[in-house]
């Protein structure tokens, strides 16, 4: 596999695919490619993809590439977004079986189709991520972003919390930072609440 992730167009032409570039630089062309446009979020799921791939077929490798160009015309690097500037980069790292640099421990990929719309930049606001924002904010409002946000979170957490009262050994203290979720509920999944202590690096505590 070559799975290729960016954010913007890559400056090449329409038809252009990045991943087929790099493919055809490494002179590789019996790999698969693959370019995803899944936001900042796409070397992770190329990483969510390589994983379920390799598992499947053991022995493989996977060449993941991420990268950006942001200097297309209409587009303002500054501007175009709250509190963000963005700026041109890439990364790659080879994932297979056998020693390396770092072990995959586990991948948990949760999607919300529902905030597409956050980033949706018709007409005359192709680039105008800020324009798209305030669309979505006033039909849906903050809270539909930190409930998302939240329930991801939990629901996450709540899994590995389970899986901690399960392996750690009986009086271990298992400890999570509050991060505004429900210390409760987290001590309940791990099954034994008792064990288990709420830490806030801030004041005041939620």
């Amino acid at each position: 596999w070559v799975m290729h992730a960016s954010v913007h167009d890559q400056g090449m032409g329409v038809f252009w695919n990045p991943a087929t570039a790099v493919q055809a630089e490494l002179g590789v062309p019996l790999a698969l490619p693959l370019a995803l446009r899944q936001g900042c979020d796409g070397l992770l799921v190329a990483l969510d993809l390589a994983v379920r791939q390799l598992q499947a077929q053991p022995g493989q490798r996977a060449l993941l590439v991420g990268s950006d160009r942001f200097a297309g015309r209409g587009f303002c690097r500054v501007t175009s977004d709250y509190g963000i500037v963005y700026g041109d980069g890439a990364a790659a790292v080879v994932l297979g079986e056998g020693p390396g640099l770092a072990r995959v421990v586990a991948v948990h990929t949760v999607a919300d189709p529902g905030l597409a719309a956050l980033h949706h930049c018709p007409g005359p606001d192709l680039f105008d991520v800020r324009a798209a924002k305030r669309r979505f904010l006033a039909t849906h409002g903050q809270h539909r972003l930190r409930n998302a946000t939240r329930a991801a979170l939990m629901a996450l957490k709540q899994q590995v919390c389970a899986r901690l009262g399960a392996v750690c050994r009986p009086g271990a203290i298992i400890a999570t930072n509050t991060s505004t979720l429900d210390v409760d509920a987290l001590a309940e999944a791990t099954g034994r609440p008792a064990d288990v202590v709420g830490l806030h690096f801030f004041s005041p505590a939620n």
